[in-house]
């Protein structure tokens, strides 16, 4: 605890100085505040009072009355609060007071409900106080005002030096409340921790709810008898009194009558007023009813502008966001088929320069191909000229030149000589179809080619039917491996196309029926010898479904000729 609390700004201690001018004026010694000091304030020694400190303390006492949730003495309080000169006092007092002790103080003390303190506090110091609130009214309201810093609020209801673990509650807010189920709090007292993030300087005040309405109860009403006067006592004793009372009031009520029906019968008071009623009803029902009609129909008028406008306002921005969708829709649409006509522009710029390139490629190697082989056969033919003619005699070589001859006789007119000779035999045969039945010799040639288109046709419908039963198994496998494949294989095998599949099955198809065909060739060698029977050799089946890693090998590959 500071030494110097009491006599800190806002202090509502009863220890202060008097003034100087106060005749009685004297300083504090330890003997007389014996009896003010907690046991926890008697362990430090109270040292001499300055003149400085007089004064400090007088502007204290002055300050100490005000509240800090007044409005109206909510501007002093910040006049006071703010002065730089108290504010320097107490930084002062508290460096000394740190420096003479030579270790750090936990500063603890009684906060009071209207009570203002304030407090300057360097980096990570703590400040504890107080807060009596049993039979108090719940809320408690803690007001901090801060000057310069960062604070951190630690408030718990059974530990007296609350910190961040064992606080109930950690608050970093200059206000607060404390509250609990009932009207008021149960316990003695509240403990509270104010921690410094940083140098600060700070005032605090509480208070605690207020009782919004009071009762009073009523003073009953006395109630006054009404007293029976002697008149009315004997009247009611005596009836020939009453009687003759009775015969008065009918007297009165009679005369009173006949003054009223001779005035009466002076006016026809009721012919008068219906006159004048249907007079002024009659002229005021036409205005009224023109005026009642102007008055719906504008504001039938006002009503409609003001619902036309509303929805206006209220559509308006539903407007405007729906044709700001459309346009966006529209320029996305737009983009993605510009996008698209230009992908494909390209893809049909490269397809076609990649075969232009493609076809200069192959005549380039057709030419250059053609030279080679004519330059390789030019050369054999001289090699072998060289090797085999260089010895021949005379007869030999004037027999090899008549060859050459007749070599390019033929190579000149083998096509005419054909031709003509083709021609010839058609019409020996036509001359001669009268002495020659060829019919049989054509029903067996008819016969062949029918026997041909069956076998052929056979054979395509038993291929096209395997073809059908592997591209079944094939899309059964495609989709297990979906199914258990990642995104990454889902993309592989999506981008398989029909036609590549078919190319790969009769790729495969092909391969197979080769196998099966080589497979044969040792059973017909067998099947000529005449030692063997026909009848014990015995072909085999042809075995054309592939198997789960087979079509798997298959759709992998696939799949690299897509990537290529």
């Amino acid at each position: 605890m500071n030494k110097y609390s009491d006599f800190e700004r806002g202090s509502q201690s009863s220890k202060f100085l008097p003034p100087l001018h106060s005749p009685n004026s004297q300083t504090l010694t330890s003997e007389i505040l014996d009896g003010y000091l907690s046991p926890l304030e008697k362990q430090f020694k109270v040292p001499k009072i300055s003149t400085l400190t007089q004064l400090e303390n007088e502007k204290a006492y002055q300050t100490s009355n005000y509240y800090l949730y007044s409005p109206s003495n909510q501007r002093v309080n910040s006049e006071i609060l703010n002065s730089h000169t108290s504010r320097d006092f107490i930084s002062l007092l508290q460096s000394i007071d740190r420096i003479t002790n030579g270790k750090e103080i936990n500063y603890y003390k009684i906060l009071k409900e209207g009570q203002i303190l304030t407090i300057s506090l360097s980096e990570s110091m703590v400040h504890y106080f107080k807060i009596k609130c049993f039979g108090k009214r719940s809320p408690l309201k803690v007001n901090i005002r801060r000057n310069k810093g960062k604070l951190k609020t630690y408030v718990s209801k059974s530990i007296d030096k609350p910190n961040q673990e064992n606080a109930d509650y950690v608050i970093s807010l200059d206000r607060f409340e404390i509250s609990e189920n009932g009207v008021k709090f149960p316990y003695d007292c509240l403990y509270l921790s104010v921690e410094a993030m940083a140098e600060s300087e700070f005032s605090i005040g509480i208070s605690f709810g207020k009782i919004k309405n009071v009762y009073i109860p009523m003073e009953p009403v006395v109630r006054i008898k009404r007293s029976i006067s002697k008149e009315f006592e004997e009247l009611r004793k005596n009836e020939d009194l009453r009687n003759s009372l009775k015969k008065k009031v009918e007297k009165l009520i009679k005369q009173r009558k006949q003054e009223y029906i001779r005035l009466a019968g002076s006016k026809n008071f009721l012919k008068l007023n219906k006159n004048v009623t249907v007079s002024t009803t009659d002229r005021l029902i036409g205005c009224w009813e023109e005026k009642k009609s102007l008055a719906l129909q504008r504001k039938y008028e006002n009503y409609l502008k003001k619902k036309e406008q509303a929805m206006l306002t209220l559509n308006k921005k539903a407007i405007q966001t729906q044709n700001e969708i459309i346009q966006k829709e529209q320029l996305e649409t737009k983009a993605r088929t510009q996008k698209f006509q230009k992908d494909w522009i390209k893809l049909m710029t490269f397809i076609i320069s990649a075969s232009t390139l493609r076809k200069n490629w192959l005549e380039n190697r057709s030419e250059i191909l053609i030279s080679l082989n004519h330059s390789i056969a030019a050369r054999l033919i001289q090699k072998c000229f060289k090797n085999k003619f260089t010895h021949l005699n005379f007869k030999s070589i004037t027999l090899l030149r008549a060859r050459n001859n007749l070599l390019l006789l033929n190579q000149h007119q083998y096509f005419f000589c054909k031709k003509s000779s083709n021609q010839m035999l058609i019409n020996i045969i036509r001359l001669s179809a009268v002495n020659n039945k060829l019919s049989f010799s054509f029903n067996v040639f008819v016969g062949k080619v029918l026997k041909i288109q069956k076998a052929s046709k056979n054979y395509m419908g038993k291929t096209k039917n395997r073809l059908e039963e592997i591209v079944k198994l094939w899309n059964s496998a495609i989709g297990k491996f979906l199914n258990r494949g990642s995104t990454l294989q889902l993309n592989r095998y999506i981008k398989i196309t029909s036609h590549i599949r078919n190319e790969v099955i009769k790729e495969y198809y092909s391969k197979k029926f080769n196998e099966y065909l080589r497979s044969l060739i040792p059973l017909k060698s067998l099947q000529s010898l005449r030692s063997i029977s026909q009848s014990t050799v015995k072909l085999p089946e042809f075995k054309y479904l592939p198997s789960e890693a087979v079509l798997k090998q298959l759709i992998e590959q696939a799949a690299s000729m897509v990537q290529t």
